[in-house]
């Protein structure tokens, strides 16, 4: 009982100082922006000095209150584990001494009719009773300890929640580091060119160990492409390398997934993952959408950044992105290469976030300026 509650509450503290380092990471890095821009000529980046102090400053505030808290907790948790302890040693106590005292009387009754053969029988089955109910007296004390911790625990957090950042961000064994997508937008030659362009994605990213230990099967390359019906052909994966090593034709082939009805392809390559060395993983891949359109990228594996690039081959077409994240996109255009757009999110990227990329004929562009985004159809890569 001792170890099962010492781990959990091991867990919890860890739990509690990641929160409380990446609050003071978040923190820190703001106030110190804000201390480098508060006095900057630009209006711009005074605005983003003001954003980042209060930002940094209520990250700060915020620590101090988890601090807080976490110290009120642990005392009430404490005198809460010691009441219960006590409560439960206390009815265990009275009902062992009830116990004892009957079958001493039942025992002291019969000892005289029965002999000294019955007096060892139910010696015995009293040794073996007593054993039962220390037993279950030891079951019923972790229970009811673990319910305490989990239902305090869980009061900060609703459970489903906590349940998916559990599964798929603290306990996932890898994350991906330096996330680029670079997506070429070409006219089609055919059957349809007036209509539909074709994309060509090449993304790269660096598959990051979490475990402290080697990954011996790991989904290296877990990406899902969608497929243009009637365009089959042009829908598929074109080359995929790791670490600097090609992927076989034959091989690549082997790992691709089509769906029962044909609406999407799946590549998954699995692999090791040294625990002190990062995997360096890129991927291409050719699909086909309409020139009115739109294209999300999310991902399924926590990452540290994202870097979106295009560049466009058809001069009659504006495109731009948005981000598929509580925090915005930063434009980071080529005026010597307009048609280079790039959009650079520099913060954590989580399963489920992404970015979604729009483009459309320019002499739309007046209908598209107001509520676009949600007219737009759109296709979709998971990444």
């Amino acid at each position: 009982m001792s170890n099962k509650h010492h781990s959990t509450t091991k867990r919890m503290h860890e739990r509690f100082w990641f929160v409380q380092v990446v609050t003071l990471v978040l923190a820190l890095p703001l106030l110190c922006l804000h201390h480098r821009w508060e006095h900057a000529a630009d209006s711009d980046l005074v605005f983003l000095s003001i954003v980042a102090k209060e930002a940094g400053f209520a990250a700060l505030v915020a620590f101090m209150l988890n601090l807080s808290v976490e110290w009120i907790n642990r005392r009430r948790h404490a005198d809460q584990e010691v009441s219960l302890v006590k409560l439960i040693d206390e009815k265990h106590q009275e009902r062992l001494a009830e116990l004892l005292r009957d079958l001493r009387t039942e025992h002291s009754t019969q000892l005289a009719t029965l002999g000294s053969e019955l007096e060892k029988k139910r010696e015995a089955q009293t040794v073996t009773l007593l054993a039962d109910l220390d037993k279950k007296y030891n079951e019923t004390s972790t229970k009811l300890l673990k319910n305490v911790f989990q239902t305090v625990y869980e009061r900060y957090i609703e459970p489903d929640v906590f349940k998916f950042i559990d599964t798929h961000i603290l306990r996932r064994d890898i994350m991906r580091k330096g996330y680029t997508s670079s997506l070429t937008i070409r006219p089609m030659e055919q059957p349809n060119p007036e209509n539909f362009v074709n994309l060509q994605f090449a993304n790269s990213y660096k598959v990051i160990n979490l475990t402290g230990n080697d990954l011996e099967d790991e989904a290296i390359i877990s990406t899902i492409i969608d497929i243009t019906p009637g365009y089959e052909d042009y829908c598929k994966f074109i080359s995929a390398s790791i670490d600097g090593k090609q992927i076989a034709s034959d091989l690549l082939s082997e790992s691709m997934i089509r769906s029962e009805e044909g609406a999407y392809c799946r590549l998954i390559v699995r692999g090791k993952v040294p625990k002190d060395k990062p995997v360096h993983v890129e991927i291409q891949y050719n699909k086909v959408g309409p020139r009115n359109f739109s294209e999300v990228i999310c991902t399924t594996v926590q990452m540290d950044s994202f870097t979106m690039e295009t560049v466009c081959h058809d001069p009659g077409l504006a495109i731009f992105a948005m981000s598929l994240h509580p925090e915005s996109e930063v434009p980071q255009f080529d005026p010597i290469n307009p048609e280079i757009k790039r959009w650079r999110m520099e913060h954590a990227i989580v399963p489920g976030q992404g970015i979604v990329v729009f483009w459309h004929p320019k002499r739309e562009s007046t209908l598209l300026l107001e509520g676009a985004p949600e007219a737009l159809p759109a296709v979709k890569s998971i990444v």
